[in-house]
């Protein structure tokens, strides 16, 4: 048999008291398309989620037009304005190959000539903005074992 989708939503939404039954009014053999009304109970039965089962064919239909496995791309929000990653990848290399500059301005100082060499159309951000970007890393990496 089959029952009407409108009469089981409220297995499917949490605001209901008691959301693990429900009262079905409509039913219809399957591969037919007239309802039968249930008239006795007046009431209409009672069911649970665990009474319903989707068809394979349905299943089948469902994945064929929404395609619930598909990745859909999110995008994080605006693109950054300047190339953060490439910037920090370049200054962990220096750092794991030639260790810690002494002083943080130096520090600061290789990160803001990166972003000279590296911008495509001449837009380097400012020190106080890389500085804000290097401080958490020159203190981690300064702070005493």
């Amino acid at each position: 048999m089959v029952v009407c989708a409108e009469d089981v939503m409220p297995l499917f939404r949490g605001n209901r008291p008691d959301p693990r039954t429900c009262m079905i009014w409509r039913i219809r053999p399957q591969g037919t398309g007239a309802w039968k009304v249930i008239t006795d109970p007046a009431q209409g039965v009672a069911i649970e989620l665990d009474d319903l089962l989707v068809t394979a064919k349905t299943a089948q239909r469902f994945e064929d037009e929404y395609d619930p496995l598909q990745r859909v791309h999110v995008s994080p929000g605006r693109s950054a304005r300047y190339e953060w990653d490439g910037m920090l990848q370049t200054l962990m290399i220096r750092l794991f190959e030639h260790g810690l500059p002494e002083s943080q301005a130096e520090f600061v100082a290789e990160g803001q000539e990166w972003f000279v060499m590296n911008s495509k159309d001449g837009t380097v951000p400012d020190e106080s903005q890389i500085r804000r970007k290097l401080s958490p890393i020159w203190r981690a990496l300064k702070k005493p074992q």
